[in-house]
């Protein structure tokens, strides 16, 4: 049973990984999906969370680091699924958008986002993101 929620340990996380990354917890009732029986929403875990590689050399890197060494989750476009799954934005799903209008906009050229499914615990799913940020020199070790 958690002693904390996660929103809670994302923000604590987000603090750690310092000003790039970002979280938006998504448990939220909605007329297209029915919501789980709340009193199994704690025993679980999933949400969204980017974070700002910076290129897209290093958004690849990370990438390559949670799927291949931590097995995190799936690379994908779509981030639909009840696994993990994560993408580059700029290289994926916002590819059509000109470079130049990208900046613009403010999308970073290394910018990862993380859908986190509902497998895996948070303990370990923060355990695996500390060791590939660090692993790929996004955070010192």
């Amino acid at each position: 049973m958690l002693t904390y929620s996660p929103e809670q340990a994302l923000a604590e996380t987000k603090r750690e990984f310092g000003e790039h990354g970002g979280v938006t917890p998504s448990i939220a009732k909605s007329s297209t999906f029915t919501v789980m029986d709340p009193a199994i929403i704690p025993e679980i875990f999933g949400g969204m969370m980017t974070i700002d590689c910076g290129t897209q050399i290093k958004a690849d890197a990370l990438l390559s680091c949670l799927q291949n060494q931590e097995d995190f989750g799936y690379i994908a476009v779509s981030l639909g699924y009840f696994d993990t799954l994560m993408s580059c934005s700029s290289s994926t799903t916002s590819s059509e958008i000109d470079p130049k209008d990208q900046h613009r906009m403010g999308l970073s050229p290394g910018l990862v986002r993380l859908s986190i499914g509902l497998t895996g615990s948070l303990h370990t799913r923060i355990q695996q993101i500390d060791r590939a940020v660090k692993a790929v020199g996004l955070a010192s070790a």
